[in-house]
């Protein structure tokens, strides 16, 4: 299973810096995974949007923010269009209601698109009962 997922984010260290810096994480490296979860715990992110390799990659992150304690919605504020220059129509958006703009496209490269709509029927697309053996 391909589980790539790139993000390109602003982040708060380089408020001076206006190109977005690109990375792609695999989920099921536990470093990786780590590193990624260590992220968003840590607030580094400005503004990140994400793109899944696969629809796995897109159920996996979802997984890690839900874990992490943060819900998606999917929301359109005036906010938003204002101010965030990584957002792109559709974008999921997590935490729902928080100040960070983190935006995942339920589109992966490959194609697949996560019906977030019904996100838990979804999962089982991985067949996996239980997330937790993920990058463990």
């Amino acid at each position: 299973m391909i589980a790539n997922i790139e993000t390109s984010a602003f982040y708060y260290a380089d408020e001076d810096d206006d190109d977005a810096f690109i990375s792609i994480y695999n989920l099921l490296n536990q470093d990786d995974y780590y590193e990624l979860l260590v992220s968003f715990g840590n607030y580094i992110f400005k503004e990140v949007r994400l793109v899944g390799e696969t629809k796995a990659a897109i159920i996996i992150f979802t997984r890690l923010m839900q874990k992490s304690g943060y819900e998606y919605g999917i929301r359109k504020s005036q906010r938003i269009k204002n101010e965030a220059t990584l957002f792109q129509a559709g974008d999921v958006v997590f935490p729902k209601d928080s100040d960070a703009f983190i935006f995942l496209d339920p589109i992966a490269k490959n194609g697949e698109t996560v019906n977030f709509m019904e996100f838990e029927a979804e999962c089982k697309y991985l067949e996996y009962e239980n997330m937790d053996n993920i990058a463990n």
